[in-house]
């Protein structure tokens, strides 16, 4: 019983890293897209514009409480719950990758993939070995 727990925790684990990193990548990009048409159609010089919230802001893990409270009100209920998941288990290991918003997602996320993605499974086989 205990090793289908176990199971089950790390697959959920995995699938809310997954969804997040997915969902961020995606709007990273999104926002990329939109900041090039709009330098492009005003003929800007190549400074990039001085949003108040960009992607960056509102996807680095385990945001302030403003910019949370604003996450929320953009993103969906999934989204958010992927990524208050993921804020979670990417907690320990955000002081480990740099400033880059891009580093501190890929780092912190293949940290938590590790742990709780691979350590919880390893555990489940140990716990079904013993009959637990």
């Amino acid at each position: 019983m205990i090793s289908l727990i176990l199971k089950l925790a790390s697959l959920a684990c995995v699938a809310a890293l997954l969804f997040s990193f997915a969902a961020f990548a995606r709007d990273a990009a999104d926002d990329g897209s939109k900041r090039t048409v709009a330098q492009i159609a005003s003929a800007d010089d190549g400074t990039p514009r001085n949003a108040k919230f960009d992607v960056e802001s509102l996807d680095r893990p385990a945001p302030g409480p403003r910019v949370e409270k604003l996450r929320e009100s953009q993103h969906s209920g999934v989204r958010e719950a992927a990524d208050d998941v993921n804020d979670v288990l990417t907690a320990p290991f955000v002081s480990v990758a740099g400033d880059s918003i891009w580093a501190q997602r890929i780092v912190s996320g293949l940290l938590a993939l590790i742990v709780f993605g691979v350590g919880l499974g390893y555990l489940s086989r140990v716990a079904a070995l013993r009959g637990v």
